[in-house]
């Protein structure tokens, strides 16, 4: 599982990779999802975890307040980089082997339809 952070133009800020195996490798990685309305509600903390200056993390209570923090020095110091009012959307990002098992059954479709064509002329 991979977390990004984004600025609003959309440029990367960061990507980490804490979880291995379903397991997280960080403590800064603990949040609640409701997997019947697929929202994520209460106490949110996710970022790199690794306490290497200039990594990012966001923080709050959904549907409170949530802050992007980035990492100034490893005694616990940050600047805050974004806030909002608690909101956050959840939304699925296909795996990269899904998007290719799509487009495999994509190809074939194509080239049966043109087959028949060929076949029909």
């Amino acid at each position: 599982m991979n977390v990004s952070f984004l600025d609003p133009s959309k440029n990367l800020l960061g990507t980490y990779n804490t979880v291995n195996g379903g397991v997280s490798q960080s403590s800064f990685f603990a949040f609640n999802f409701d997997t019947s309305t697929h929202t994520l509600f209460g106490p949110f903390d996710i970022g790199g975890g690794t306490g290497v200056i200039g990594e990012y993390f966001f923080q709050g209570t959904v549907g409170d307040s949530l802050a992007l923090r980035k990492d100034v020095n490893q005694q616990g110091t940050s600047t805050l980089v974004d806030q909002n009012s608690g909101s956050i959307q959840v939304s699925k990002v296909p795996e990269p082997a899904s998007i290719l098992g799509l487009l495999t059954l994509a190809t074939l479709g194509v080239g049966s339809t043109l087959k028949k064509k060929q076949a029909s002329c």
